[in-house]
């Protein structure tokens, strides 16, 4: 079915293990739980099964604007746009990206990264069900419209056997639940034995959080230039939100690193229209191109 319909299947059912999964009877929105122990961080919102810790249950909790103001519930991430109604006229929500893009009615408007015009949503999507994906990425996600290691923890092995579904990978947890009672899940998607003390945690998370979890910060003097701000899932980034970022990389990425675009909405200069790996680019594909003079993208300018 094409993921506008099964994206809906996909996350009622991660709602229902929430409950189960991370180990509290007490969910608030977005299916997050709100006394939920996962050690991807202290997840001061709760977390979720196949997500981990949430960065927001409503939005308000994206109030800051780092990566949109909307927070969208079936990732438990901010974004743009959660949907078609949080954009203007003409556009529609990337559901891989969580921003605002023109709209389509036919593949011949899409790129070559999104070469599948959804009918039902009017965006161009990577694929529309598991016909359009191949290799080691052969399911198509219901939660991204992206090929996808996984879609479910149906798909993982038993040595990874949980399904990020953001990124589309199988992990050894996402949430403490998964781990052995006396291990917890790290900021590196694999259990570790809990902690009583820093001297009991490693090199690339040496400091423990009072659930036993062993983290890379607790607050920011614990960070060093480079990532010097403590998140709170307990990993030093570079930035948190837009604000923490430069005039020259204005924008805090889904990766917590400054950049100049994560879409063609971020970028400003009509000389530079199109976001490509993060930078503002004359054109993406040779359809950019308006000048008959320079009908060719070459390493993203338009050339003779």
């Amino acid at each position: 079915m094409p993921y506008t319909q099964s994206v809906r299947v996909a996350f009622c059912t991660m709602l229902m293990a929430c409950a189960i999964g991370c180990g509290s009877s007490n969910s608030g929105p977005g299916g997050a739980s709100g006394t939920c122990t996962a050690a991807v961080g202290r997840c001061p919102l709760g977390c979720a099964p196949g997500i981990g810790c949430v960065q927001c249950v409503s939005d308000a909790d994206c109030a800051q604007g780092r990566n949109g103001k909307v927070c969208v519930t079936a990732i438990g991430r901010c974004g743009e746009c959660a949907n078609a109604s949080d954009c203007a006229a003409g556009e529609s929500c990337d559901p891989a990206q969580q921003v605002c893009v023109s709209a389509c009615t036919t593949n011949a408007q899409c790129m070559r990264d999104a070469p599948h015009c959804d009918p039902e949503q009017k965006v161009c999507v990577a694929c529309r069900n598991n016909a359009d994906c191949g290799g080691t990425r052969p399911f198509c996600s219901p939660v991204t419209a992206s090929c996808a290691e996984c879609a479910s923890n149906a798909d993982c092995g038993v040595a990874n056997p949980a399904c990020n579904i953001i990124s589309g990978e199988c992990v050894q947890c996402l949430v403490d639940a998964e781990c052995p009672d006396t291990s917890a899940c790290g900021n590196d998607r694999r259990c570790h034995p809990r902690c009583t003390s820093n001297a009991s945690c490693r090199d690339e998370a040496p400091v423990c959080a009072p659930d036993g979890a062993c983290v890379a910060c607790l607050a920011n003097a614990d960070c060093r230039p480079g990532a010097p701000l403590c998140s709170a899932e307990g990993r030093c980034e570079q930035c948190l939100t837009n604000a923490d970022c430069s005039v020259a990389q204005p924008i805090c990425d889904k990766k917590n690193q400054c950049v100049q675009c994560t879409s063609d909405a971020e970028c400003k200069s009509p000389d530079a229209p199109r976001c490509r790996d993060n930078v503002c680019a004359d054109c993406k594909e040779d359809r950019d191109c308006k000048d008959p003079a320079l009908p060719r993208c070459r390493k993203d300018t338009c050339s003779p």
